[in-house]
């Protein structure tokens, strides 16, 4: 942080102070394993309206509910344009895929990634409570490409003995 990105909290409570929010700052950072320049992390208030359009903005949505918020956790990569990069759900975050979203973002980049290929690969194990190795899917998918790969070269082979003769 500070060199390769900066990082936004966004208040979506409207009556949290700038004052409360430089407290939660200073508790965060004082958490962290590695220490980060302070001003690489920017943490905003603002009214309802303000909340409202910048987290519309980014397709974050939440509800008050009482004296608490419904929302998702999550984390939104903006390219320096301000482009959405990826969404990263959850409240802890594989380095992996955190530094490829980072690294998707500084090139501008908004497409499929390598992650999206270790889903297709992994499958979620409710059971478990773990992503397994998906065997079936993968043995599956090389076969299919072996098979079409195998018509193709007999159809080549084909078209250059028929072009010889």
């Amino acid at each position: 942080p500070g060199k390769d990105f900066e990082i936004l909290t966004i208040s979506i409570n409207k009556d949290e102070t700038a004052e409360l929010a430089r407290k939660k700052k200073e508790n965060y950072l004082k958490g962290l394993e590695r220490p980060i320049d302070e001003d690489s992390w920017k943490w905003l208030t603002g009214d309802s309206l303000n909340i409202h359009r910048a987290t519309g903005s980014v397709g974050f949505n939440f509800k008050r509910t009482g004296n608490d918020f419904a929302h998702p956790a999550s984390l939104v990569i903006l390219s320096p344009e301000g482009k959405i990069v990826r969404y990263l759900y959850g409240t802890e975050f594989n380095h992996f895929n955190l530094k490829l979203a980072l690294i998707e973002a500084s090139e501008g980049r908004v497409g499929p990634s390598i992650a999206k290929v270790l889903r297709f690969c992994f499958s979620y194990d409710p059971e478990g409570r773990k992503y397994v190795f998906n065997f079936l899917k993968v043995s599956a998918t090389l076969t299919l490409l072996f098979a079409l790969s195998f018509v193709v070269m007999i159809s080549i082979k084909k078209r250059h003995n028929r072009n010889q003769s």
